[in-house]
């Protein structure tokens, strides 16, 4: 069982407030300018300075770096950047290299073939009907979705957006510029002619 002491001091009767006792009142105050000169101790930095330190660090980091690896460090950063990328060359042995230039060459034929997606995601939008200011929108959304082909994917494209196709043209009369006329329909209109009846 835990014991609690507790003390009871009486007030002055008046303000309520606790008579001074005579230690209290013989006792000095604590001086409050330590506090205040330790505030002033803290160095505070500007953001320049932490980036200059920062940059100061990194480059005796650096040059250790290449120490180590046998080069002197000439300051030049571009320079012993290229010193360095040497002497990892010359430090690799013919598998390594062999396996350097192959994950570029796969990374080259990677963008390739995202390059060459992209234009036949192109050609199958503009062959589905979708205007030319609308054709990019499509290909960037065919590259998430699904499909053996980039013609399935332009169609689940289309199918989720069916806004992205032009609407049909409607037949107002005589063929417009550039607008050709379906067979069928020609030769509806062959046969209308010929019983004498008009078009709705």
């Amino acid at each position: 069982m835990k014991r609690w002491n507790v003390f009871f001091t009486p007030d002055d009767g008046v303000t309520g407030a606790v008579p001074a006792s005579p230690a209290t009142e013989t006792a000095p105050a604590a001086d409050p300018a330590p506090a205040a000169t330790e505030a002033q101790e803290v160095a505070k930095y500007t953001d320049r300075q932490l980036n200059d330190l920062v940059a100061k660090n990194a480059a005796k980091e650096a040059a250790k770096m290449l120490k180590d690896a046998g080069i002197e460090a000439t300051g030049d950063l571009k320079k012993d950047v290229e010193a360095f990328k040497a002497w990892k060359q010359s430090t690799m042995t013919e598998t390594d290299r062999l396996k350097a230039q192959l994950a570029e060459r796969e990374t080259a034929d990677n963008e390739g073939k995202k390059a060459a997606d992209a234009i036949r995601a192109e050609n199958a939008a503009l062959k589905k009907g979708v205007p030319a200011d609308k054709v990019d929108r499509v290909v960037r959304l065919s590259a998430g979705y699904d499909g053996e082909s980039v013609d399935e994917r332009v169609a689940a494209v289309l199918a989720e957006f069916p806004e992205f196709i032009k609407g049909p043209v409607k037949d107002i009369g005589a063929p417009a510029h550039g607008q050709t006329q379906n067979e069928a329909d020609a030769l509806l209109e062959k046969a209308r002619a010929q019983l004498g009846l008009k078009k709705a």
